[in-house]
């Protein structure tokens, strides 16, 4: 079987790490969550871009430009597509000989290969769909609907392309396009040029696999994306947390708002928070909690982790060090895309780059640590409880990997208070320690351990874990934190507009 032509984003006869469906760049993120995830759109619907240096001819370089100018026209300009400056999320355009894209916004410097063959006005926007966060229109979960698929007729290292998205993990937005610019053509990865690897359940007049034009469903899908056809709508106006206050100007998509608190009070969550695409406030509700009662709140997002420092108590043990990061991780396929503060590459999180020191190790369990010292538990009235968020994300974790001990302070006597309970989710779940947090010895100060077990798996574990938020407090203001939570949850879950 030849490589059709027409389709030059097949990449046939090629191997390239990391691809799937022909030209989507699987490494650079989680490939499930695409167009379903409303973080992974372009912010402000701005894509900025970048050329990597002596890859194009300047005619080329003007080529990819004027098709990119093209489709801001067709689109309506509902997407801006700007040179880069300092930008930290952007698309790195170069010419490696083949044509892939990741899968919408993945955070920092993203691949956009565009070799010579990929050089053509519908291959180049394509991809660019792919960039903005679409798939493959034969992938949608409700494609048996409209197509029959040959699986006998699909060349078998190749199968893989033909498999379903799960519905969860895309937005049709519109009902099934044949014409669509991201269809696959009818011989697609074909055994055989004279059979047909799906064929339409309905007569279709155009052709199917067209790299000429994006159609009108291709063009609403955009829109509806990007909610530039509700353009006017709006996030709710924001709540002032008691014993603080809100500041906005707007509350169109992108606009942002500023939270503080008054004297003697904390702010726990994000103090700027930005109106999404899916016309919903970034991150949690913040709120404003008594400074008698809050030990230690943590974001790291600002200078420093909050005297949350490796753990150097016990000289007999070699205890592996959290990393301060921000973006996604160096790892394919494991940990965070954004923080949860913000939302954002610009939000700091701590993880443990636990897939890379696995290999390191040759697979041995290694412990990574981090410790907060001297909480003075004593003087809080009701003793101190702790909540966080976590993302344990990637291949072979196992529950119980993350755990969070307290010890006397700087004793090396610590004691289990709580573990993970093994949930591989690139999304950030919350963790409370609800009951009182306490050592066996008596005392007045103690150290909280937040530690990660590598390489308890009996598969290669290529898993990175990350927390954010640590709060640590009297029991009562963590309740109080966890009912307003609850309260306003319905800005936490992303809705569909359209």
């Amino acid at each position: 079987m030849k490589n059709d032509p027409t389709l030059p984003e097949q990449n046939f006869g090629k191997d390239i790490p990391g691809l799937i469906q022909g030209d989507i760049l699987e490494g650079q993120r989680d490939v499930r969550n695409s167009v379903a995830n409303y973080q992974r759109t372009w912010t402000n619907n701005v894509v900025p871009y970048t050329f990597a240096p002596n890859n194009y001819s300047s005619t080329e370089r003007n080529y990819i430009v004027a098709v990119i100018a093209d489709m801001m026209k067709i689109t309506r300009n509902c997407i801006t597509f700007i040179p880069r400056t300092t930008e930290k999320d952007f698309v790195f355009i170069q010419n490696v000989g083949d044509c892939n894209s990741a899968i919408g916004r993945t955070g920092g410097a993203q691949i956009l290969n565009l070799g010579n063959q990929c050089l053509k006005n519908g291959t180049i926007m394509h991809e660019l769909m792919h960039t903005l966060g679409f798939w493959h229109e034969h992938t949608r979960p409700d494609r048996d609907d409209y197509i029959i698929v040959y699986e006998n007729n699909i060349l078998k290292e190749f199968s893989y392309n033909f498999n379903k998205m799960p519905s969860k993990s895309v937005l049709l937005l519109e009902t099934y396009d044949y014409c669509s610019i991201m269809h696959y053509s009818p011989t697609t990865f074909s055994t055989d040029p004279l059979k047909r690897t799906f064929e339409p359940r309905q007569h279709v007049e155009c052709k199917i696999g067209q790299r000429d034009h994006l159609t009108e469903k291709d063009i609403n899908r955009i829109q509806k994306l990007y909610n530039c056809e509700k353009i006017e709508e709006m996030c709710s106006k924001p709540i002032a947390p008691r014993n603080g206050n809100v500041t906005f100007s707007d509350r169109k998509i992108s606009s942002k708002i500023q939270y503080n608190c008054s004297a003697g009070y904390v702010l726990v969550g994000p103090s700027e928070r930005f109106c999404r695409n899916d016309v919903i406030w970034s991150g949690d509700e913040p709120l404003c909690l008594s400074t008698n009662n809050v030990v230690n709140f943590c974001n790291f997002d600002e200078p420093g982790t909050c005297n949350w420092n490796p753990d150097t108590s016990d000289p007999d043990q070699d205890y592996e060090e959290w990393s301060k990061q921000a973006g996604s991780t160096k790892t394919p396929q494991t940990g965070p895309v954004f923080d949860h503060t913000r939302e954002t590459s610009e939000g700091f999180y701590m993880y443990v780059e636990s897939s890379e020191k696995y290999k390191q190790t040759h697979n041995q369990t290694r412990k990574f640590r981090m410790r907060n010292s001297n909480i003075s538990y004593g003087d809080v009235q009701g003793g101190v409880c702790m909540s966080f968020y976590s993302n344990t994300y990637g291949k072979g974790i196992v529950p119980g990997s993350l755990q969070v001990y307290v010890a006397p302070s700087n004793s090396s006597q610590t004691k289990l208070i709580w573990k993970d309970d093994g949930t591989n989710s690139q999304k950030w779940i919350r963790r409370i320690i609800s009951a009182q947090i306490k050592p066996d010895s008596i005392g007045k100060m103690i150290d909280i351990i937040i530690e990660v077990d590598v390489g308890q798996s009996t598969t290669p574990w290529e898993s990175d874990v990350a927390v954010d938020d640590i709060l640590i407090a009297s029991c009562n203001q963590i309740k109080i934190y966890e009912d307003w939570l609850e309260k306003h949850a319905s800005t936490l879950v992303p809705q569909p507009v359209g």
